[in-house]
Order: structure tokens, then C-alpha cells, then sequence
């Protein structure tokens, strides 16, 4: 098996206001190959973008096959900023993106 890609697809909402963005984890060495995997199963109002490396071990991981692939969680909003900051913050640019969060899980144990 081989590394895969990271695609990311933005919804562009019919009444207008923000897009949503969803993260897929794709099974495929070749980035245009990984885009049009994903591309089949696109609405007319969505577009896809590589947006990374995904590892092997990631790959193996997820229990992806060869052209195999999976939607990261629910899609939700995200801005334009958070997107760039995640983005930067991933390091190096191989890793899955992630968007960080200043929350800290858990409390005092009594």
C-alpha cells in the first residue's frame, strides 16, 4: 500500500453565505487521481482540492484499500482564517490536518 491524499471539499451554499468544508482521506498515490475518486461523488455546487500527503501508516490506519476513502466527521463551517491556521500549524505538510483547540479535556480528579 501506498501514501494517499488529504482532499478537501467546499459546499457552496445555493442561498449564498458561507461554504462548508469536508475533509476526505483518500486511499490514492496519485493527488489528480485522489481529486476525481472524490470528484464522482460531488454535487454541482461543490469543488475538491488536494490538500496534502496523507502517510501510509495514516492509510493503513484508517483501513483504507487502494481507491478506498473516508469523510472525516460531520462537515461543518470554517472560515477562511481557521482553515490557513490549520493548515500552517500542521507540520510537516505530510501530516492530516488538524484544527486545534484550546480546550482541555477532563477536570480535577477528586
Amino acid at each position: 500500500m501506498a501514501h494517499g491524499h488529504i482532499v478537501l471539499v467546499t459546499t457552496n451554499s445555493l442561498q449564498g453565505g458561507e461554504p462548508v468544508r469536508t475533509v476526505y482521506y483518500v486511499a490514492e498515490k496519485d493527488a489528480d487521481q485522489a481529486k476525481a475518486i472524490i470528484a464522482e461523488i460531488l454535487a454541482p455546487n461543490e469543488e475538491a482540492e488536494t490538500l496534502a500527503i496523507l502517510e501510509e501508516t495514516v492509510v493503513k490506519a484508517l483501513g483504507l484499500k487502494q481507491g478506498d476513502f473516508k469523510r472525516t466527521g460531520l462537515p461543518r463551517r470554517v472560515s477562511d482564517d481557521e482553515l490557513t491556521e490549520a493548515l500552517e500549524s500542521t507540520f510537516p505538510a505530510s501530516d492530516p490536518i488538524s484544527l486545534e483547540s484550546t480546550l482541555v479535556p477532563g477536570g480535577p480528579r477528586r
